[in-house]
């Protein structure tokens, strides 16, 4: 089997809406606000990396 390294962690916007307890809609607005296009997209489902999760998490807690 081959292995791949990844150069990034990535998270599924299921994933980062179980972990901030939002729907996808609502992530899907945020980014809309805050320009943010997703850093990759797999199977038509939107993957955020690191900075840009910090940057919606940020957005609903009401930071700038």
């Amino acid at each position: 089997m081959m292995t791949v390294q990844s150069e990034r962690d990535l998270v599924s916007i299921g994933q980062l809406a179980q972990d901030i307890q939002r729907t996808p809609n609502a992530i899907e607005r945020a980014c809309d606000a805050l320009g943010i296009a997703p850093a990759m997209k797999l199977n038509h489902s939107p993957h955020f990396d690191a900075e840009q999760a910090e940057r919606i998490l940020a957005h609903f807690r009401g930071e700038k």
